[in-house]
């Protein structure tokens, strides 16, 4: 059962630790069927202290963070996939929390489409594996699992249950390391003392020990313990000629009935099957990024949350050696909803991570010439890499480095240009530089998408104001956005602007229920859709269709984006 921990490194171990606990966690419970995973969390686990803090996540019902650790193969994701589906399924149910977390993971881990539906295929198989486990009981009507009830045996069927398990093992004459740890338990069931010094004398001597019939036992109980011995001979994926005669032996001893042991093998052999499909899952893995690894480690774990990663950058307009970090968001991290003019805003962590607001961090600023922007492609990810040609602009360029001092002003804590920890003064400055960054960008090459930037920034900057009690100024923020789309949409020639342009508009005026404003460019979205729609290409076509089927659904309930019904620029929850 699991990866080994020779095939990782000291990283990858603790991770595959803690993956293995938000699987175990997925359903808010520890079931008996998992018991054996936490087992191998402590034995993979060897600093004493480590093991101790993984363990106790389990007390505290702790759920991990979903990660991916520096050079990690998508072979060895897909491994340790495929084990967290082996813990989820284990007993025997698949509920709506362990779906959600398994497509956690597989967002994570950046499995495409495809593949993901091949390892669920897979985990629907394992399903059906384990209900025809169950039916191998004849009769089992409560559907209960099949489990030797070692603590309702007498002694002497206790010795038997264990000499039946150690002759399993010893079949092939060679114990190995893992055998030896199974053995040991097989040992602590014997209560007899004589009786467990001649099972450990065979097993120190290598001696097999002959099967024998059992003492009077239940046929269920009989079953189990079949059922068990044939788990632990196909462990290695495989029934030889030795070790079928060995179970046809056993079951004649144990007078099972011929059917009922051909039904057992039938099931041990579609088991098998199943197990060995997973070497070509692994070797199929498929990623969306179509990358062999994840890595080398470009995004770092950052320190003080765990919703966060950093990538260090250069920055391409003042050329200083000094790195500075972007950050980025952890994939579901976040619960997010959207205001009324769709910015994305930040509301609670999800299970197993910090809460971060990341409309407070996502912007990047170089600590030495204050260049400000959330486009990660506007700095420099490595000495290869030639400015971006908005920005080839020389006489942007000198302006901006003429005035650095005068930027420097403007933060009076530098640190926190480059900490989570950003004071709203810091973050407000940020954005003002990103603004006029984005405005001498679009004036100098004529660019639209920039002018666009400056309307997007506005927009995000006027959420962060009002969410912070800044009515007054987020107020004053998004009518300067309105006016700059106004004046873009009067002359943009680029369709996909002027339709964004248009439903900022609309939008702003049923915010301040002034639907004269509104009515123009519903209007104008209307007489495109219903005229001009042939002229435009594909992608045009679906953003109009959206955002005028958006908008007009938005004046056909335009009370609910009036100011006096929302809070801030959001609806009631």
């Amino acid at each position: 059962m699991g990866i080994p921990a020779s095939k990782l490194n000291s990283e990858q171990t603790t991770w595959y630790a803690k993956m293995m606990i938000a699987a175990i966690l997925a359903d808010e419970e520890v079931s008996a069927s998992e018991i054996g995973f936490l087992k191998h969390i402590a034995d993979m686990i060897k600093d004493p202290e480590e093991k101790k803090a993984l363990l106790s996540m389990i007390s505290n019902r702790e759920k991990p963070a979903v990660y991916v650790p520096e050079n990690t193969s998508k072979e060895l994701l897909a491994a340790v996939y495929l084990e967290l589906i082996s813990i989820i399924i284990s007993d025997q149910e698949f509920t709506r929390e362990e779906q959600q977390f398994l497509d956690r993971v597989a967002k994570v881990f950046d499995f495409s489409p495809k593949y993901k539906n091949e390892l669920m295929k897979w985990a629907e198989s394992g399903l059906q594996l384990n209900e025809q486990k169950r039916r191998l009981l004849p009769n089992n009507s409560q559907n209960v699992s099949i489990v030797v009830p070692v603590d309702k045996l007498n002694s002497e069927q206790k010795t038997w249950y264990a000499s039946m398990l150690v002759a399993a093992v010893m079949l092939d004459g060679e114990v190995d390391k893992y055998e030896q740890a199974f053995l040991k338990v097989a040992l602590n069931i014997v209560e007899n003392k004589t009786d467990r010094q001649r099972l450990s004398g065979h097993i120190r001597n290598k001696i097999k020990l002959p099967i024998t019939g059992p003492p009077d036992m239940p046929m269920n109980v009989l079953i189990a313990v079949m059922v068990e011995i044939i788990q632990i001979l196909a462990v290695d994926e495989a029934i030889s000629v030795t070790e079928h005669s060995h179970l046809q032996r056993l079951a004649r001893l144990c007078q099972i009935p011929p059917n009922q042991f051909d039904i057992m093998l039938e099931w041990c052999n579609r088991s098998i099957r199943w197990k060995k499909s997973r070497s070509s899952l692994i070797g199929d893995c498929s990623l969306n990024s179509r990358k062999t690894k994840i890595g080398p480690r470009i995004l770092v774990d950052n320190p003080d949350n765990s919703s966060i990663q950093n990538r260090y950058y250069h920055c391409f307009v003042c050329e200083s050696p000094d790195k500075f970090p972007a950050f980025f968001l952890r994939p579901l991290s976040q619960e997010s909803r959207q205001n009324i003019f769709g910015i994305t805003t930040y509301q609670t962590a999800a299970p197993g991570f910090d809460f971060i607001d990341y409309n407070l961090v996502n912007m990047i600023i170089c600590p030495n010439c204050f260049f400000a922007s959330k486009e990660k492609s506007l700095f420099r990810k490595s000495p290869a890499d030639k400015p971006p040609e908005i920005l080839d602009e020389a006489h942007f360029r000198r302006v901006w480095l003429k005035e650095i001092e005068k930027r420097r002003r403007f933060f009076t804590k530098p640190e926190e240009i480059t900490s989570l920890n950003r004071s709203l003064l810091t973050v407000v400055n940020s954005f003002k530089m990103a603004i006029e960054i984005a405005k001498k960008l679009g004036e100098l090459k004529k660019n639209d998408a920039m002018r666009w930037e400056v309307i997007h920034l506005l927009m995000v900057l006027s959420e962060i104001l009002v969410s912070n009690n800044r009515m007054k100024e987020g107020l004053q923020t998004l009518n300067d956005a309105c006016i700059r789309a106004k004046s873009l949409f009067d002359t943009t020639v680029v369709n996909s602007i002027s339709f964004k342009c248009a439903r900022l508009l609309i939008l702003f005026g049923l915010y301040k229920g002034e639907f004269r404003v509104a009515s123009p460019y519903l209007e104008f979205l209307r007489d495109l859709k219903l005229n001009k729609l042939d002229q435009l290409n594909q992608k045009d076509k679906q953003l109009l269709n959206k955002v005028f089927g958006e908008m007009k659904r938005a004046v056909e309930n335009r009370s609910e984006y009036h100011k006096d019904h929302l809070e801030g620029f959001h609806r009631y929850c």
